[in-house]
């Protein structure tokens, strides 16, 4: 630490003197900025901000000698870190998310509909059904119909057999065609929906599935992500995976 000399000027008979002394702001790094988008924020933020900026010091540069791109593809996410050896670096993230619309059909899932429950589902997403007025009629005109048959045969322990013989009466469609994006943000995709359906007790349960959907979750993640890591390596950045 190096002295400082500082000089006073004391005007005689002054009996007493305060010195304050203040020290200066310490200077603060820049607020890393760090954000998450969607999957095509790391390629929209590369493209405008590339070869923006002459001093490669600028927080928002990017030095394709030092700015990584990272890619997680059981999570869908790009992450773009501006100075992997500074803490304070910004990070831009990108993330690919599942349509919300979508997901409220519990497609391919555990949860089972009634018939008031499907009903209105269908009714309320009818502008991404092909054709869903025949489904519509279908589940509104459902009707259960249960007769018992009293076979009145003996097993050798003399018990009596009765068998419950339950069937619906009803033309329900047993699958749709549904367009809707299969991820946020992205295009709209159409499949094919299957409509199962059990009964218990004189009522009526319905799931939903779709193998098609199933294969779209994967095969389509993979190219939207492939489609930015393309644009990404386009620009010169480095590119790795976990």
């Amino acid at each position: 630490m190096t002295k400082e000399e500082s000089k006073f000027n004391i005007t005689p008979g002054t009996d007493h003197l305060t010195i304050t002394h203040i020290d200066g702001l310490t200077p603060e790094r820049p607020h890393p900025f760090r954000e998450l988008g969607r999957i095509d924020t790391v390629s929209s933020f590369i493209i405008k901000r590339k070869d923006r900026f002459y001093d490669k010091s600028a927080p928002q540069a990017l030095d394709n000698d030092v700015s990584v791109v990272v890619v997680d593809l059981e999570k869908g996410s790009i992450k773009l870190t501006i100075d992997p050896n500074d803490r304070y670096s910004n990070e831009i993230t990108g993330q690919l998310v599942p349509n919300k619309e979508l997901e409220d059909f519990k497609i391919n899932t555990a949860k089972l509909y009634d018939r008031d429950e499907l009903l209105k589902l269908i009714r309320f997403n009818a502008y991404r059904i092909k054709e869903p007025g025949k489904l519509i009629t279908e589940l509104r005109n459902l009707n259960l119909k249960a007769s018992i048959e009293s076979k009145n045969q003996k097993d050798l322990k003399g018990n009596v057999d009765r068998g419950l013989t339950k069937s619906i009466v009803s033309e329900i469609p047993d699958s749709f065609i549904l367009t809707i994006p299969v991820f946020q943000s992205m295009p709209e995709k159409t499949f094919r929906v299957e409509i199962a359906m059990d009964y218990t007790d004189a009522s009526v349960k319905f799931w939903l599935e779709s193998t098609e959907l199933h294969e779209l979750m994967h095969v389509h993640r993979l190219e939207i992500i492939e489609t930015e890591i393309d644009l990404i390596t386009a620009n010169g950045l480095l590119v790795l995976y976990k």
